[in-house]
């Protein structure tokens, strides 16, 4: 009387949003709402239905409540969807995923060779055993329920490699036939939901009981189905190493290509300063030379102005009665050792 109450005083128009009205209530009456509004969907659920039967066994007295709670978990992350006619829910070529509740329309079931199987009608579940096998990958289980997932595995899969072979791999395509009103289970909110039953060790009665259901549900399969998903795996299995063979190759030829390159640059490294050497004292002995020649020419102007005044004060001396005095031969040795340089500086020059 409340709940109505309230609605009648907060709403007063036709068309209503969803999500609008719940977030306006407590999360424990909106709790009460959602869990009430889908609680017949869930027994579409399969291996939610053979979980709580379990339950109910006087030997899992611990395994009820948590059965319970995770049920209402699933109830309140149920999202409505619409899938076009012509469109898939779930395609043959995908692997895991999410899992959809028909609430409205058909679904044509066609073999992964587009063969027609079958017709699901709007009451059911698509694809219930491949979103339960998200949780059921190595990361996801403590050491011992992996090595019970290993040692319970059906025969025709205990040859397959579990990193491989989960999550398991879709055996049918689901194509709507007009217009399909679904409940969409996501894989990610139910994986969260089975981790929030771990104890402080990592262990979970409730992903236990779920991790039989899943073997039982392995072998109910038929032999059409088991034969694809070991084909599949075994693809996907070549398909892995091959890649892996792949990044491997690529890796060994970047490796060598950028020892090759470290090589010829070690060796240009080690020319490199010898050449630069090289060529700076080639460059050095020809400033050198050039340096020399101007002085050279320097001191060739200053001896000739020396000589040529040296000979006008002899003139000049001879004019006034004078006996100038003789002529010294330090010119001479003066060119002599001009001479001796310049050859010097053109042989230093040439070693240069």
């Amino acid at each position: 009387m409340q709940l109505r109450q309230q609605c009648l005083h907060r709403w007063r128009k036709i068309v209503f949003s969803e999500d609008q009205i719940l977030e306006e209530f407590t999360p424990q009456i909106r709790r009460d709402i959602v869990t009430y509004v889908n609680k017949d969907s869930l027994t579409k659920i399969s291996f939610l239905n053979d979980l709580l039967a379990e339950a109910e066994r006087p030997d899992q007295p611990d395994l009820l409540p948590l059965a319970k709670e995770f049920a209402i978990g699933l109830a309140t992350r149920l999202l409505p969807s619409v899938t076009a006619k012509g469109d898939d829910l779930c395609s043959a070529a995908d692997e895991g995923g999410d899992m959809y509740i028909i609430m409205l329309g058909s679904c044509t079931v066609m073999s992964t060779t587009r063969r027609t199987l079958d017709t699901l009608e709007g009451a059911g579940s698509v694809n219930e055993l491949e979103m339960l096998s998200e949780c059921m990958a190595q990361e996801c289980l403590t050491e011992h329920e992996n090595d019970f997932l290993v040692e319970h595995l059906p025969r025709e899969f205990a040859h397959l490699e579990l990193a491989d072979f989960l999550p398991l791999h879709h055996t049918k395509t689901y194509r709507a036939d007009n217009e399909v009103e679904t409940l969409v289970l996501n894989k990610v909110y139910f994986r969260e939901a089975v981790d929030r039953t771990n104890d402080k060790d990592g262990f979970s009665i409730l992903r236990f009981a779920l991790l039989r259901i899943f073997v039982e549900m392995l072998g109910a399969l038929s032999d059409r189905d088991k034969k694809i998903i070991v084909h599949k795996t075994v693809a996907k299995k070549q398909a892995n190493e091959a890649r892996m063979q792949k990044i491997k190759q690529k890796t060994v030829d970047t490796s060598m290509a950028a020892r090759a390159r470290g090589n010829g640059s070690s060796s240009r490294l080690v020319e490199s300063p010898l050449a630069a050497r090289n060529a700076q004292l080639r460059n050095l002995g020809g400033v050198a030379s050039q340096e020399m020649c101007g002085l050279l020419e320097q001191m060739k102007a200053v001896n000739s102005s020396i000589e040529s005044q040296a000979t006008e004060l002899r003139e000049f001396m001879r004019a006034v009665g004078l006996e100038p005095p003789p002529v010294m031969s330090h010119v001479s040795e003066s060119e002599q050792n001009r001479d001796k340089f310049v050859r010097g500086g053109n042989a230093s020059g040439g070693r240069g």
